[in-house]
């Protein structure tokens, strides 16, 4: 009866053991957060798409602070001497600022004629920048922009153009680009607008 009884204790404190080791597995294999930048996690999800690969949300804390709702999410990816390599994003973005960078840093690659060569191979020629807009003004002129901390929005009719902060080496030029990218003639009347941002960069 008390080897019995022994028997069964020691069975116990087996079976307690092996289920502590599974959760210990369980935990062990978990990936850890990812402590990222919003540039960072720019980046990430372009080597991921390049690579055939999934970005694992779940697992990245951004460090970059930003709590308001932002206006806009935009993001650029520039070549050497700061050149536009591509631009995408959205002024009606997810909620989940994750998701809104990551799919407007993969759209800069997939719809952005500027980077429908860019490899894997290409990434470390590249840098990311994340624009979050935090206010959408209406101007009488593109000389109310400053081309380096600015956006600028025109529209005519149904037709937008969206040069975000970085993209021109000046105002004038910011201007010809968004009116070219909408399909806006030069003398075709428009309304303008200042993007406010902040700016993220690597």
């Amino acid at each position: 009866m008390i080897k019995n009884y022994f028997s069964l204790i020691i069975s116990i404190l087996l079976l307690f053991s092996g289920t502590n080791n599974v959760f210990a597995a369980k935990a062990a294999s978990l990936p850890n957060p990812k402590k990222i930048t919003f540039a960072k996690l720019a980046r990430i999800a372009v080597e991921d798409y390049l690579g055939n690969k999934k970005t694992v949300f779940k697992t990245i804390v951004l460090t970059d602070n930003y709590t308001d709702k932002p206006k806009g999410i935009f993001v650029t990816i520039t070549g050497k001497n700061n050149k536009p390599f591509g631009c995408w994003g959205s002024l009606n973005p997810p909620l989940d600022l994750k998701i809104a960078i990551a799919s407007s840093a993969v759209d800069a690659v997939k719809k952005d004629y500027r980077t429908k060569l860019l490899s894997l191979s290409d990434l470390n020629k590249v840098k990311f920048q994340v624009a979050i807009v935090t206010n959408i003004l209406p101007i009488s002129s593109f000389k109310y922009i400053n081309p380096i901390k600015d956006g600028l929005m025109v529209r005519a009719g149904g037709r937008t153009g969206i040069i975000l902060p970085g993209e021109s080496v000046d105002s004038y030029y910011q201007m010809v680009q968004a009116r070219l990218k909408a399909g806006i003639a030069p003398k075709e009347p428009c309304n303008m607008f200042k993007l406010v941002t902040k700016l993220y960069k690597e």
